[in-house]
């Protein structure tokens, strides 16, 4: 039980996408260390309270007002990161039926509201504490036997740890979405052909949502990935926005799928891409065996480099010889039509060993 001199992170970080739409948040209701009022809840005491409160519902509230907003999920004793002390962390939803649940969700995304401070009723026992700033012994208030009535949001928690950790930037308020809405109505197709193609989203509704949450006005169409010079561009912005490495590994690697179906149409199986690179006949790649199929796959340059497309337009390119086949190819049609001459005359074949 000491008073914590650790830093927060400034803002909340991507929660790991499952639904984009539902509105989620996370972060600690309740640290052990002493709060900006002089006291400290043991995390006994809380783990205790926690089990009556979500069988009341684990309402979230706004501000400490009586107006819920929204209600626990799941929560667990964790250690706060970086730190030797424990609270409680947990995960809870947002509601989105009233306008004024819209609104303490932009408060949210927006980061105006970064903390959590619990309502409860309390006992309260005065104990001499050290005090980590001074060194010196301070009276501290020990909070026990709570009844937890409510989480709130809020602007500054008293308890200096008790933050938003987590939030699901992609769920959106109805004004978000009626803005959206107007702005997708006042889309003017590009007027080539190519960027029509490249951009027309018929069909593509979860494209059109994922472009929608991530590109801007300004797209330029013809970069090589979106609006973006390469796909690590993608990421690197995707996570200066706030979200973590693997969601926006998620949302670039998605972008890029779609995008280069609207480029080059559904892409080729592992199959044409090796017969069109290596310019290999159906005939041929059916008397392969698994294992040189393999081997030619694995020679494959990698998809979007635009070797393979580049010699599909080119046309009449020599086949690359990988397995050094074409000798064995060329050695076996040369048997075949001594096989087919030597039975037109009525000869029979005798085969030689070599």
């Amino acid at each position: 039980m000491s008073k914590s001199v650790l830093t927060v992170k400034s803002k909340p970080t991507q929660f790991e996408i499952v639904d984009e739409d539902e509105r989620l948040v996370s972060g600690f209701a309740s640290v052990e260390v002493i709060d900006l009022q002089g006291d400290i809840v043991p995390i006994s005491e809380m783990k205790k309270a926690m089990y009556k409160f979500m069988d009341r519902g684990g309402s979230i509230m706004y501000g400490h007002s009586n107006k819920p907003i929204g209600k626990v999920l799941q929560w667990e004793v964790e250690k706060f990161p970086g730190s030797d002390v424990y609270g409680i962390k947990f995960v809870a939803k947002i509601f989105k039926d009233y306008q004024f649940d819209d609104e303490v969700w932009k408060l949210i995304k927006s980061g105006e509201l970064k903390g959590f401070s619990i309502g409860a009723q309390a006992k309260e026992k005065k104990m001499m504490l050290k005090d980590e700033s001074s060194g010196l012994p301070k009276e501290v208030g020990v909070l026990h036997d709570l009844n937890l009535m409510e989480i709130s949001v809020c602007k500054e928690p008293a308890n200096p740890l008790a933050i938003v950790e987590e939030v699901n930037y992609f769920a959106k308020s109805a004004d978000e979405k009626k803005k959206d809405e107007k702005k997708h109505k006042s889309w003017k197709y590009p007027k080539s052909k190519m960027q029509r193609n490249i951009f027309e989203f018929k069909g593509l509704d979860e494209l059109r949502k994922m472009a929608e949450k991530v590109l801007d006005d300004s797209v330029e169409i013809m970069k090589p990935f979106g609006k973006w010079e390469s796909f690590d561009a993608c990421v690197s912005d995707m996570k200066s926005r706030g979200y973590s490495e693997d969601s926006a590994k998620r949302i670039c690697g998605k972008l890029k799928s779609e995008l280069e179906k609207q480029r080059f149409g559904k892409p080729k199986t592992e199959e044409e891409r090796v017969r069109t690179h290596f310019n290999i006949s159906e005939e041929e790649w059916n008397r392969m065996s698994e294992d040189e199929k393999r081997r030619y796959v694995e020679r494959l340059p990698s998809r979007g480099t635009g070797l393979e497309e580049k010699q599909e337009r080119v046309g009449n390119i020599e086949s690359v010889d990988v397995l050094g086949r074409r000798a064995k190819r060329e050695a076996g049609n040369v048997q075949i039509k001594e096989r087919a001459s030597q039975k037109d005359t009525g000869n029979t074949v005798v085969k030689r060993a070599k």
